[in-house]
This record gives C-alpha cells, structure tokens and sequence, in this order.
C-alpha cells in the first residue's frame, strides 16, 4: 500500500471544512437582511393625503395628518420624522410611539403642516431606528439626520442608529 501524499491528506481535511464554510452566510448578507425591517410600509412612496379610510378626518378643510405604519427592526426603538419639502434639511420628530409589536410594526400620526400651511405640499416620512428609546424628544427639530445614524442600506450590526428611505408624501389640501 502507497502512503498517501501530503497534498491528498490536505485536501481529505480541508473538503469537510471548505462545504461547512460554504453554508454559513455572508456578514454582509446578514446584515442587510437584519436591518432591511427598518421601513415606513404605508403610507407609500407618492401616495396623496389623505387616503380615503385611512388617515384622519380633514378639519376645516384642511388635512393636517396621515396615518402611518411602519417597522423597525429587532434591538431598536422607533421614532417617526417628517421633512417638508419647504424646510429640506430640517425635519420634525414626531409624537413619541408608546408600544411596537412583536414583529417590529408600529403605527403613528404624521403631522403634515398646520392649516394652510402644508397643502400641496411634498413631505418626506421615514423612520429613525435607535438603540436608545429616550434618544429624541417629540417635537425636536434636527437640522440633518445624526451623525451616529446610517441608512438602512448600508446598517451593520454595531449600527447604533438606522435611517429608513423615506416615503415622499403629497397633501392636497
């Protein structure tokens, strides 16, 4: 019998671990998996204000909030910001969200202007994901979006902060 070679013995040990390897996903994979739950659901990129039957009823003929779902991802707390179009970068915290479901959803009132103010207008929805559930305040005004924060696409891990794309949003009246 031929003793084997040192380069079979290699490949006979390393086969097993190479396939083992080969199963276990990449970081990169599992971090945009983790965090793509970092997201408004509704209202939808474009949608008018209001939707029949879904946001609050219009007072005096204005329409000054819109109903909104979303969901953050596991380990983060969520806060609901609103951008107008007229005050690009600043953007508004919105009422703190009281209870998250066990699946990361949540829903919310965006206010969306005041009287007059805020019709025909593009208002930007999204949500900051943070580890800290005390971090922001309702009604801060932020001039940009935190430093620590990173989009949702680029989220690892160790992000502290999440940052959803956001749902642009047109009040009517």
């Amino acid at each position: 019998m031929r003793p084997r070679s040192s380069a079979r013995r290699l490949r006979e040990w390393l086969a097993p671990l190479i396939s083992a390897l080969l199963l276990i996903p990449c970081p990169a994979a599992l971090a945009s998996e983790a965090f793509a739950d970092t997201e408004v659901l509704s209202p939808l990129d474009g949608d008018q204000i209001p939707r029949a039957g879904i946001d609050p009823p219009c007072s005096a003929g204005y329409c000054l909030e819109a109903q909104v779902t979303g969901r953050v991802s596991k380990g983060y707390w969520p806060f609901l910001a609103v951008r107008p179009e007229a005050s690009n970068p600043r953007f508004w915290i919105q009422d703190l969200i009281r209870q998250v479901a066990a699946d990361g959803t949540f829903e919310a009132l965006a206010g969306i202007g005041a009287g007059e103010n805020g019709a025909r207008q593009h208002f930007d929805v999204f949500v900051i994901a943070h580890r800290d559930p005390r971090r922001f305040a309702a009604w801060d005004i932020l001039s940009g979006v935190p430093e620590e924060c990173v989009p949702a696409a680029r989220a690892t891990p160790t992000s502290f902060c999440i940052v959803s794309p956001p749902a642009t949003i047109y009040r009517t009246r």
